[in-house]
């Protein structure tokens, strides 16, 4: 029977110099999780100039400028990014939101790449990088499901970039809650693409997955009216699927989102 993993919770050092110190470890570690990548068999798909590009912008971050509150995060993605999706991140073009207390899982979705597409990109390597070994979808269109959903949760026709919580399971402070408390309570919680990228960069930079325990309500309803929603189980791995908009159960909940503004 699968069990819930443990999220340990680890002290800020009060100094800059101290928080500078923990970043650049963290960076180190960043960096050669990109070495014993590059050097899998799927890495062969990336370029020798592709490598050598994403080794010194590693390299380069390694020198972290202590203002920039997202630095860490920033690392982490472009890693992410690149390797699974082959995007390169230029973040001129993305406005970055307000770093929050408990909102520190920074993502970003770049224009024109759709629920499908991401999807693809993510199972190519969820045998190498990933402790899924399946993602099911029970829904054929989930992208026009998204589209529908914009009128009741927006969110920017361009690229935007979020944060949530991250964790191995929905908020705390909202576990109980429906989709129609999180609707009725008006804050932003995460959609199918934005929780399939969640997912995935957690599970990639931790090992990892979202959801065992409970399911997260998601802020899109399907053709028939049903809120969406995600979980996982042995069988289907991380899948899609819907229920009641009012269902109410203590180990289910949203995971709230703050959006660029």
């Amino acid at each position: 029977m699968a069990t819930k993993h443990s999220t340990k919770k680890t002290g800020i050092p009060a100094s800059k110099e101290q928080r500078l110190q923990l970043m650049t470890m963290f960076m180190r570690i960043i960096y050669y999780l990109v070495e014993r990548m590059l050097e899998s068999t799927a890495q062969k798909l990336l370029s020798i100039d592709g490598e050598r590009k994403l080794r010194k912008r590693v390299e380069q971050l390694l020198e972290i400028d202590s203002n920039d509150v997202w630095a860490e995060e920033k690392a982490r993605l472009e890693v992410f990014w690149r390797v699974i999706f082959g995007y390169i991140i230029n973040w001129n073009d993305f406005v970055l939101p307000e770093k929050k207390d408990g909102f520190h899982h920074l993502n970003i979705l770049p224009a024109g790449y759709t629920y499908e597409f991401l999807h693809k990109g993510i199972t190519m390597f969820e045998s190498i990088y990933f402790v899924f070994k399946k993602r099911t979808k029970y829904y054929d269109d989930v992208d026009n499901a998204i589209k529908n959903a914009k009128a009741v949760q927006p969110r920017p026709d361009g690229n935007y970039a979020w944060a949530d919580a991250g964790g191995d399971e929905p908020d705390t402070k909202h576990l109980g809650k429906s989709y129609d408390d999180a609707i009725n309570a008006q804050f932003p919680f995460l959609g199918p693409v934005e929780y399939l990228l969640s997912c995935a960069l957690f599970e990639f930079t931790t090992g990892r997955v979202y959801d065992v325990k409970g399911l997260t309500r998601l802020s899109v309803l399907d053709s028939d009216g049903s809120a969406m929603c995600a979980d996982w189980n042995d069988d289907d791995g991380s899948y899609l699927s819907s229920s009641f908009r009012d269902g109410q159960y203590s180990t289910d909940g949203p995971r709230e989102a703050v959006l660029t503004s």
